[in-house]
């Protein structure tokens, strides 16, 4: 049995360097990341996805490296793996929108389709945990319905939500959904959009509102916002000064560390600073880190420097 589990995609994403430089080939789409956030900080992960047929031996050899549970990876023989538009960042670390190239127009966005509308079975050992996190923009897939089942049961409903920021047409279904959802860790342009604020203390207190017990905002390189029902303490938490070679994924880590350290302390401004640790050491590197069995003595380390710079709001 898995203490933790974690659903989101795998991506191959390709890097924008420069207007002549594009690292291909790289793990990305969250749910690794997200596992790797949570595996800072508990030994016992689990990660569900799916991947295609083209899922070669060098991109399962870099996923494998991850030291989490992977009976959950599931091959679908008929499918294309999801591949992603080359990435590159603003100034805020967010995503700008960027042009299919060659590769993504073989791929998508008909190969993703395709592939998300596969089902997915978690295994035995991913029955029961302690808690589930998941990477996701449908409030209606099966997963989601596993996971609302296993809450009845008192495990922990971490959710991630991938809202349309831009149209914003998954957002009735998805704040439906928090009602049922232990934390949230909504991202800045989502949060903000559907609060109508650009005032972190406004749109905290909305995301408030929407039922969920704990709720983190991120907010890239200005940090996040936290809450909890129980104290009703709000709490900043700054970015950690780190040098950032590549922001893909950091938030995706957040979302792991915060539900691990909420697991390991039922303390949300401490789960919250977990979760800044964990996208602290994403973003320190392309893709997801190697695995060293120094990082989480590398992690406390940060969370005690860390807490120490933490505000009320």
């Amino acid at each position: 049995m898995v203490d933790v589990v974690v659903y989101g995609k795998v991506i191959i994403d390709s890097l924008k360097i420069s207007d002549t430089v594009i690292v291909r080939n790289i793990i990305g789409g969250g749910g690794p990341q997200a596992a790797f956030g949570a595996r800072v900080w508990h030994p016992s992960v689990g990660f569900a996805t799916r991947v295609g047929y083209d899922f070669d031996a060098d991109l399962r050899h870099a996923l494998e490296g991850l030291p989490v549970d992977q009976q959950g990876v599931t091959t679908f023989a008929d499918c294309v793996t999801l591949r992603g538009r080359p990435i590159s960042y603003d100034a805020n670390e967010y995503a700008v929108p960027a042009e299919p190239d060659s590769e993504h127009a073989i791929y998508g966005p008909a190969g993703w389709k395709e592939l998300l509308s596969q089902p997915i079975s978690l295994p035995d050992d991913y029955r029961h945990p302690r808690a589930i996190h998941l990477v996701t923009e449908y409030a209606h897939e099966e997963i989601v319905q596993d996971a609302l089942a296993m809450r009845q049961e008192g495990v922990i409903f971490s959710l991630e939500p991938l809202i349309d920021h831009r149209g914003f047409t998954n957002q009735d279904e998805i704040v439906e959904l928090l009602k049922h959802v232990d934390l949230v860790t909504p991202d800045w342009p989502s949060a903000s959009g559907i609060a109508k604020s650009d005032d972190p203390a406004k749109v905290l207190a909305h995301w408030s509102s929407l039922g969920t017990p704990v709720v983190a905002i991120r907010n890239g390189r200005h940090g996040s916002y936290v809450w909890n029902s129980w104290t009703d303490a709000a709490w900043h938490v700054p970015a950690l000064p780190v040098d950032v070679v590549d922001p893909t994924g950091g938030g995706n880590a957040y979302g792991g560390g915060l539900v691990a350290g909420w697991l390991e302390s039922r303390d949300a401004l401490k789960a919250a600073v977990s979760g800044t640790v964990s996208a602290s050491l994403m973003i320190e590197t392309i893709g997801v880190p190697a695995w060293s069995d120094e990082i989480p003595a590398i992690a406390r380390q940060r969370r005690e420097d860390a807490m120490a710079r933490c505000t009320r709001m």
